[in-house]
């Protein structure tokens, strides 16, 4: 198994560990200049395409279960973190542009075909006044969160520790704490939940 690095590597900063590398396959594409990858060793790994543009940053924390994981970072400031022992089962797409950030807090699992995108990828502007009307926004996800398969979790989206995502779901917007959350766009569907693998 193999990873390939791609890019100006002595403008960027990389730090892979050795289980990382011997156990992963895929690409890490730096794209400009000034940016960090991170990555600690996964429990297992499996595919990761990773593609970095100038000042952005990754950090994916031990312990991890990588299956199939996408990364697209550009803009300066752009910042995905993932925390320890988080599970990615399948195909799960991170994207963030414009300086978004998005980051996962430790013990998540999140289910396959699922997107995060903290930014829109296009601007749309008002065409009366000319103002930008969909500026990219950051996505928290707290500690011991499951988010079901085809969720997709969007910018601003907020997602408190304990919670649940139903498959399917379109999330935006705050939710606290041991809720339940499902539909299109989501809501809570139920306040006071746990849940366990």
């Amino acid at each position: 198994m193999t990873v390939e690095i791609r890019g100006n590597l002595s403008a960027n900063n990389l730090v892979l560990s050795e289980k990382f590398r011997r156990y992963s396959t895929g690409t890490i594409l730096f794209t400009g200049v000034g940016a960090r990858v991170e990555i600690d060793g996964p429990v297992s790994s499996g595919d990761i395409t990773l593609t970095i543009g100038s000042g952005a940053s990754v950090s994916i924390g031990q312990d991890c279960v990588i299956g199939r994981l996408s990364l697209n970072l550009f803009g300066e400031g752009a910042r995905i973190d993932i925390g320890r022992s988080v599970g990615f089962a399948g195909s799960v797409n991170l994207s963030t542009h414009e300086g978004g950030r998005i980051n996962i807090g430790a013990q998540c699992l999140i289910a396959g075909d699922t997107v995060f995108a903290a930014s829109d990828g296009h601007p749309i502007f008002d065409v009366s006044t000319g103002e930008r009307i969909n500026q990219a926004a950051d996505i928290c996800v707290g500690e011991h969160v499951w988010i079901a398969a085809r969720a997709m979790v969007l910018k601003g989206a907020d997602i408190g520790r304990n919670s649940v995502v139903g498959a399917g779901s379109i999330v935006t917007g705050h939710f606290g704490p041991n809720s339940l959350i499902v539909g299109n766009p989501a809501r809570v569907l139920r306040s006071g939940i746990n849940w366990r693998e």
